[in-house]
Order: structure tokens, then C-alpha cells, then sequence
């Protein structure tokens, strides 16, 4: 049973707002009563401490938790009991948890997650250093705090963590599965000692998840989830968003490798085989810069520009030369031969109005040559070129020219 908002709980900490409540408890939004201080309290479900011996060891693993220092691990700062449920007070988070992300977004592009894996990794590599396997990982326990305009990933709930040398199997006092179906290793299936690769294996779940945006175990059958994990085959990684690299299946064979013994013993060494899984192989590579360019409806666009400007610069250019020649035709000589010139081309204009006869009507008929401006008629080749002390006179009864008579 949930407690009332405005709750004391362990004589510190007044329960303002529940954030959320599942198989293993409820968080809530708490006010430190001392400092004045925000907090997370999560409590936890009775069946979690069914006898003295329970509690104690969940006091232990919490005080083991709370000496855990990493950026990617969720500060705890205290621990203790509230009518009859465990409690733990945590640091408050801004931001959402994976799982919020996946369902709105239903994958992540493989950059993302290699971030997300390469933090829970090294919260991992801190936990098992100390002895501390998690062995409830999934997307509800890492959570995307909000650090101004940045993105912090932290792990959530070592409050339920096993130490690595504790005898005890995954599953507490009275039977009580310890841990989410759909990632448990086969070894908490089967209720057998956990130890480090529990927490790789569901790291290998959740990582699974992100890049294809489904639980590879999941069944609404608590039965066929377990089954799934013990004997089923890991169907081939595939996203709905683009091609993830062919490399993906040859790791996930081994992080999701039933024998914990062929699984990764480090959360570095499963880092680094993600990265290198993630990386395209160089015939991949190959292959996609010598594939030839889609056939877009954008480059059609491209293609008619491209062949109307040649087009274009052909019939310019063919104007151009058609206007070029026939100025050309139309200032250039005549280079026709003419037998005789005919009186238009070798007589002015003033052959048409006879002068009036008098001394000066040979001084009038002079050679049109002088008078600027007009082009001469070029001579026949057939007939000689005109003495030069011939003068042509206009007879002045008929109006003609004629030549004079030799003195």
C-alpha cells in the first residue's frame, strides 16, 4: 500500500510527489527536512524484506551502493526502514529514463547508443570493481539526466544489488524473482550464483533494444520470455530506421551467448567489440562508394538543364554565325568581271540635268573620283584603263557625253 503525500519518512524526508510504482516499488519526490533540500526517495516493495536476514542484506548492499563513485551512478545517500518497507534517498535526476526515450522514439541511431552503452559500461566497471553486480539492468534503471544544455547517463537501483561474494542465489527469501524477465540471464533463470556477466548479458538486451527497438526474450508469457532466454535463437539484428552493419550479429552472438563463459568478462572489452561491430567493414565500404548514385527525381531536374544550355549555346552560337556571314557577304567587293560600265556606276547624278552650255561645262564634268564619299566602280578587266589627258564633255544639244574632237 502506497503512503499519503506530506508521509514522514525515516523522521527526514517529507514525501511530496510519486513519480512513478512498479513490481519493486515507488520513487517519490521528497523535501530533506533538515537541509531543505530536494531528494528521490524509492521505496521498497515488503515482500523485498522478508525477514531479518533480508534486511540486513539489503542494508549492506545499500551501504555498498552509497560508496559507489562514479559520474554514471546515482548518489545514495541514505537508507533505512519505513513501516515495514525498505527505503533508500537518492540524488534527484532531471531529465527521462531509456525507457521513456525507446518509446517515443522506438530506437536510437547506433551513435546514441554506443554513448548510452559506453556510460553504463563504465558504471558497471566501477560497481564490479567493488564487488557489486547489479543484476536488475534494463532501460527503467539507466536514466538521461538533463545538465544544462548536455546529457548525463547514470545508472539507477543498485539498491538491489548482490555482492559478488555472497552465496546467495537470484532470488530472494520466499522465492521472489529478483530482476525484470525480459533481461535476465540464463543464470537467473535458471536460479543458479550470478556474477559480472549477468550484467553484460542484459547489457547485451538493452543494447539490443536500442539499435532495433525490440527485446529480442519479450512475450506477454512469463513462461515463453523464459524459454526464449534459455533455448531460442537470437533473431538477426534489423532496424526499421536503415541497414545496421552485418558485424552486429557476430557480437550479439556472444554478448547474448548462453555459456557466461563465452560472454565479454569486461564491460571495456564490450565496449570496444560494440565500436568495432558499429564500424562499417572495409568491403561494406567499398561497396557503398562504388555503388552508383541513386536515380533521384532530383537529378532528372539536373540532367534537362544541363542538355537545354548546350542547346541553348548551339543556336546562339548559330545565330551568331549566320549574321557574321551575311554581313560579311554584304560588305565584301564585288569580284564579278563587267564587260562595260554602265553610265549609273561611271556618271555622277549630274548626267541627269544637262549644265547650261557655256565655259564652264567642261570644268563641271570633271572626273567623279574627287567628290568624297562615293566608291569608284572598279574597270572591267576587258577594257583599258582611260588615258589619263582624255576629258569626257556633255554635248549640250543632245545631252550625252561625248568625246571631243583631236585638235
Amino acid at each position: 500500500m502506497l503512503p499519503e503525500p506530506g508521509a514522514i519518512v525515516g523522521g527526514r524526508y517529507r514525501l511530496e510527489e510519486l513519480l512513478g510504482s512498479g513490481g519493486m516499488g515507488s520513487v517519490w519526490r521528497a523535501r530533506h527536512i533538515e537541509l531543505d533540500t530536494s531528494v528521490a526517495v524509492k521505496l521498497m516493495s515488503p515482500e523485498l524484506l522478508s525477514s531479518e536476514h533480508s534486511e540486513k542484506r539489503f542494508r549492506r548492499e545499500a551501504q555498498a551502493a552509497a560508496r559507489l563513485k562514479s559520474p554514471h551512478i546515482v548518489k545514495v545517500f541514505d537508507f533505512g526502514t519505513f513501516d515495514g518497507q525498505a527505503y533508500l534517498a537518492m540524488e534527484l535526476l532531471e531529465g527521462e529514463d531509456l525507457a521513456g526515450r525507446l518509446a517515443a522514439q522506438g530506437s536510437l541511431a547506433p551513435a546514441e547508443a554506443l554513448r548510452v552503452v559506453d556510460a553504463v559500461a563504465k558504471a558497471l566497471e566501477v560497481a564490479h570493481a567493488a564487488g557489486i553486480v547489479h543484476r536488475d539492468l534494463k532501460p527503467a534503471n539507466i536514466f538521461v539526466e538533463r545538465v544544462g544544455s548536455d546529457e548525463v547517463v547514470k545508472v539507477l537501483d543498485f539498491g538491489i544489488a548482490k555482492q559478488i561474494s555472497d552465496d546467495a542465489q537470484s532470488t530472494t527469501t520466499g522465492g521472489a524473482i529478483v530482476g525484470s524477465p525480459a533481461y535476465m540471464s540464463p543464470e537467473q533463470v535458471w536460479g543458479e550464483t550470478i556474477g559480472a556477466g549477468t550484467d553484460l548479458w542484459a547489457l547485451g538486451v538493452v543494447t539490443y533494444e536500442m539499435l532495433t527497438g525490440n527485446n529480442p526474450f519479450s512475450h506477454e508469457v512469463l513462461a515463453q520470455v523464459f524459454d526464449r532466454i534459455i533455448k531460442a535463437k537470437v533473431p538477426k539484428p534489423s532496424s526499421p530506421k536503415g541497414a545496421l552493419p552485418t558485424g552486429l550479429e557476430a557480437f550479439f552472438e556472444r554478448a547474448l551467448s548462453r555459456d557466461a563463459a563465452q560472454r565479454f568478462t569486461a564491460p571495456r572489452d564490450f565496449v570496444a567489440a560494440l565500436r568495432g561491430a558499429l564500424a562499417p567493414r572495409p568491403d561494406e565500404a567499398a561497396a557503398t562508394i562504388a555503388a552508383p548514385a541513386p536515380r533521384a527525381p532530383s537529378g532528372r531536374p539536373r540532367r534537362i538543364v544541363t542538355v537545354a544550355l548546350v542547346l541553348g549555346v548551339a543556336i546562339v552560337g548559330f545565330s551568331v554565325a549566320r549574321r557574321v556571314s551575311r554581313e560579311h557577304d554584304e560588305t565584301a567587293p564585288s569580284t564579278a568581271p563587267s564587260a562595260v560600265p554602265t553610265p549609273a556606276r561611271s556618271m555622277p547624278a549630274e548626267t541627269t540635268t544637262p549644265p547650261a552650255p557655256g565655259p564652264s561645262a567642261s570644268s563641271e564634268a570633271a572626273p567623279s573620283g574627287a567628290s568624297g564619299g562615293r566608291p569608284k566602280a572598279a574597270p572591267a578587266r576587258s577594257s583599258p584603263p582611260p588615258p589619263s589627258a582624255r576629258t569626257t564633255v556633255v554635248d549640250p544639244k543632245w545631252g550625252v557625253p561625248v568625246e571631243p574632237s583631236a585638235k
